[in-house]
């Protein structure tokens, strides 16, 4: 191995950092509570690290966000997926068949909910996530069936309301028939 390699092999292994944005309390207290407890501001927090041994922890900045583009939207996109707040269609994090990691890699890339699951491109998704594709594939179908029974159901069900409403009707009027019948028989016209 000659000087000029091993110098762009340095550089190259310098330049590999591992950006993690996350939701965290910031390293100086804000104020002190009434009981003369610190109290911290809820903050975006960055941990960057270069294997094997350094790494770093602080208060995001706009340049770790400039820095860090990619990271930063990953991270966008998994507090997204946490917020729940208008999202059409059911949450992903409220759907039971996925475990943690399934939905933070769905997350990252901009999936949110079981619909976007189904209707998102198999060919960009590990083979984890397309096995939970098929399932939201056939979630769906079934809801969609499910739709259907329940139009036959409130149907059928305003159909027996009907009824009953007619048999009220009828016993109503046979009362007031045998009504009729008992005065006609106590005046002897009827037998």
């Amino acid at each position: 191995m000659n000087f000029e390699q091993f110098q762009r092999e340095v550089r190259e292994y310098n330049t590999d950092v591992a950006v993690r944005f996350y939701i965290g309390a910031s390293d100086i207290p804000s104020g002190v509570d009434k009981n003369g407890m610190p109290v911290y501001r809820v903050v975006t927090r960055v941990f960057k690290s270069r294997p094997p041994t350094l790494g770093v922890d602080r208060d995001a900045t706009d340049d770790d966000i400039a820095q860090s583009p990619d990271a930063y939207r990953m991270f966008e996109n998994e507090t997204k997926g946490r917020s729940h707040e208008g999202v059409e269609g059911y949450p992903l994090s409220m759907w039971m068949v996925p475990n943690k990691a399934e939905v933070e890699e769905c997350w990252r890339n901009g999936i949110f909910t079981v619909e976007q699951l189904a209707k998102a491109a198999p060919s960009k998704m590990p083979p984890a996530i397309v096995e939970l594709q098929k399932r939201a594939k056939r979630m769906i179908e079934l809801n969609a069936s499910k739709g259907k029974f329940e139009a036959i159901i409130s149907n059928l069900e305003a159909t027996v309301a009907a009824q009953n409403e007619q048999i009220t009707e009828l016993r109503t009027a046979n009362e007031a028939m045998k009504v009729k019948l008992d005065i006609l028989a106590a005046r002897g016209i009827a037998a």
